[in-house]
Formats: structure tokens, sequence, C-alpha cells
């Protein structure tokens, strides 16, 4: 009896931990030395029709266990700290999704 219901227990725990890891975000495949822009979330309860959400590009040259980034611009200086990857966007599939918008128009 008690060892059924460890089993089942086992058993829900093991199907929760599966749903819930399908819900988390896929991994972007971020590389080092890749061109990456930043998305700007300081003007996000405020945002304006013409305004920028994204800040870049910036080259990244470490990727942290936890998945920051640590970023440089293209005059070489560091950023003062390290960033969410999941503020970073690829900067090649951020140009080709903008251009197919633009060739249909």
């Amino acid at each position: 009896m008690r060892d059924e219901a460890l089993w089942q227990t086992e058993d829900i725990q093991a199907k929760r931990k599966r749903d819930y890891d399908s819900k988390l975000p896929k991994d972007h495949e971020i590389q080092a030395e890749g061109m990456m822009l930043l998305y700007d979330n300081r003007h996000e309860d405020f945002p304006g029709k013409l305004h920028t959400r994204w800040m870049g590009p910036y080259r990244v040259t470490y990727i942290f266990p936890n998945g920051s980034l640590q970023l440089e611009d293209q005059q070489g200086n560091w950023l003062s700290t390290s960033v969410n990857g999941s503020r970073a966007r690829d900067l090649a599939g951020f140009v080709s999704a903008a251009g197919a918008g633009s060739a249909s128009w």
C-alpha cells in the first residue's frame, strides 16, 4: 500500500515536471561573438509610436551558465552589467524578419 502511494506520487511529480518543462521558452541558440539587439524596457509603460524599442547592435563576449550575456558595443566598450538572455535577439534574424515585411509593400 505504501509502496504504491510512493510510486503514484513519483509518477505525478514526473508528469508535472514534463508539463512545466514543455512550457519553458526554447533556447534562442545565442552564440558568443554574435551580433545582438537588446530590448529597451525602460519605456515599456509609455511606448511612443515612433520610439525604437531595440538598442544596439552589440557583440556577445561571454555567455554565463544561467543564460545571461556580457555584451560590448561596436567600439569595444563592455556594458557595465550583464544582460538577461531573453532581452537579446539575433541581429541577423531581426533584419531578415524586417526585410520580409517591407518587401510586401
